[in-house]
């Protein structure tokens, strides 16, 4: 998920940062999702389909989907 032996580079960008990068596709869509649960104290204690909802707030990953 970072850096290391089976991830060897891991960069970030924000999502104004890849829309710009997608600049040539004709639509592109951003989300933040999962709320990793071993990276938070709180996220442990809170049911799955609960936690889903805070994905769009500390989500860890940004996904972009991006049409030609």
């Amino acid at each position: 998920m970072t850096d290391g032996a089976g991830n060897p580079l891991t960069q970030v960008f924000s999502a104004r940062e890849c829309r710009a990068m997608c600049r040539n596709f004709s639509k592109v869509r951003t989300r933040v999702v999962h709320l990793r649960r071993e990276e938070t104290t709180v996220a442990r204690w809170i049911p799955e389909a609960l936690r889903r909802r805070f994905d769009p707030r500390w989500g860890w990953y940004l996904v972009v989907d991006a049409t030609r």
